[in-house]
């Protein structure tokens, strides 16, 4: 905008004071969705969530500080010679962007079909994704931890490497039979491969309480074991009836235990911090826009967005990696940051066209803060994409997927979504 000023012959000064009048207010509104969304990640249960909160916090509220001051400071010290003499007295080169305009509000359901179904096919995607909770699957094939792992795996069996502990309480005396009948009972459940005792709990006669190791068939980080040990939670009752033990109780510890646990507390988190996310995003574009119509339609555009990304990234994967499951902390993650990030765009997009059509009529009106935008938001766009995707570099793989699916989601967003999904949007809107 600083640039744009220039070129209409304005002072160093007036140029300034005139630009931060109009960004203002669509980097207020960008930076605060940003600072709004990863501040709710207070409200997670889970702790590693609730901790990425206050640092994003922070760098956002000095982001935001320094983008309305220490930067407009640094372009009026520099002069028109941060902008390159040439650039500035040139005018803008607008004919691809006129072009896109053009196209996109005189044809906008060919767009908005289009583009839905495409990103529809990624939704679907996203959906059939299945989540892993073994860390040693995002480590390189390589790193000794997963090959000793591997190893020990094929001489003995996974559910040998992480047993669990289930502890039997009751308030009256367990009788040896009782207990006895109550461990046959458990060999019988399922993906339970061996019941091993803890030493000789009736050596003294009877007792109250008592310690059995469980081994389970399948892998102790799958899901399919997790769903076997919710199950002795959830049949708890019955199982002591059957043994004839009454007012007794099991507890579950172990590593199955412990994930089971996460896994359950991270799809109450992803749907609460999703929901609120989108809410409160949702409430600043109408805040914004002065329209409620407007903010649902941009909300609902980045979520779009971000459920194709997340489904085309783990599609590929699959197919290229075969990698059959992906860490549970990626659909949030990514969801905080493409959601969030994503919006900027459109927030930048709506604040222009706002702004022409004060003197222009609505459909001219995002014609021209399509073109006006159009450049300088896909740069941007472009930017921010590569610098997530650097982390595909890295040699863990959840780092390698959240790094390519926001990249991803980035570029879907800058150059489909906000330049034609929206702008087609609005224009049905308008007429």
């Amino acid at each position: 905008r600083y640039r744009e000023e220039l070129r209409n012959g304005l002072t160093i000064e007036h140029a300034m004071k005139l630009s931060v009048s109009h960004v203002r207010e669509p980097i207020m509104f960008s930076g605060g969705t940003v600072l709004v969304a990863v501040l709710l990640l207070f409200t997670a249960v889970y702790e590693p969530y609730r901790n990425f909160a206050p640092v994003f916090a922070v760098a956002m509220v000095v982001l935001l500080i320094a983008g309305l001051t220490l930067l407009p400071a640094l372009f009026g010290l520099v002069g028109k010679k941060a902008f390159w003499p040439l650039a500035i007295n040139q005018p803008t080169r607008t004919n691809w962007w006129s072009k896109v305009a053009t196209s996109v509000t005189s044809k906008p359901w060919r767009y908005i079909f289009t583009i839905t179904a495409v990103l529809g096919i990624g939704i679907v995607q996203a959906f059939t994704a299945s989540l892993s909770f073994n860390l040693l699957e995002s480590f390189p094939d390589d790193m000794s931890s997963k090959k000793g792992y591997e190893q020990l795996a094929q001489a003995f069996s996974e559910g040998e490497l992480a047993p669990t502990t289930l502890l039997l309480e009751s308030e009256k005396n367990i009788t040896e039979s009782q207990f006895t009948e109550f461990v046959k009972i458990l060999k019988k459940q399922r993906e339970v491969k061996e019941v091993r005792l803890e030493g000789s709990p009736f050596a003294d006669g009877s007792l109250t309480q008592a310690k059995v190791t469980l081994i389970w068939t399948s892998n102790p980080y799958d899901t399919t074991t997790f769903n076997a040990l919710k199950n002795l939670e959830d049949s708890e009752k019955e199982l002591l009836q059957q043994a004839g033990i009454e007012e007794g109780s099991i507890q579950l510890s172990g590593e199955t235990a412990k994930h089971a646990n996460i896994q359950e507390v991270n799809t109450s988190d992803t749907v609460r911090v999703m929901l609120l996310i989108a809410g409160a995003i949702f409430m600043m574009l109408w805040w914004q826009t002065k329209s409620w119509v407007t903010g649902l339609l941009m909300i609902g555009t980045i979520v779009l967005s971000y459920g194709a990304s997340l489904g085309f990234s783990v599609w590929l994967f699959e197919v290229l990696f075969h990698v059959e499951a992906v860490s549970y902390r990626i659909p949030l993650y990514t969801f905080v940051f493409l959601v969030a990030l994503g919006v900027d765009y459109s927030i930048m997009l709506m604040s222009r066209i706002r702004q022409e059509s004060q003197i222009l009529e609505p459909i001219e009106a995002i014609k021209s803060g399509l073109i006006a935008t159009g450049g300088v938001i896909s740069s941007a766009g472009l930017l921010l994409a590569a610098t997530f995707a650097v982390l595909i570099t890295q040699p863990v793989l959840e780092l390698q997927l959240f790094g390519f699916t926001v990249a991803f989601g980035v570029l879907i967003d800058t150059f489909i979504v906000r330049p034609m999904l929206l702008p087609a949007l609005l224009t049905i809107q308008k007429r």
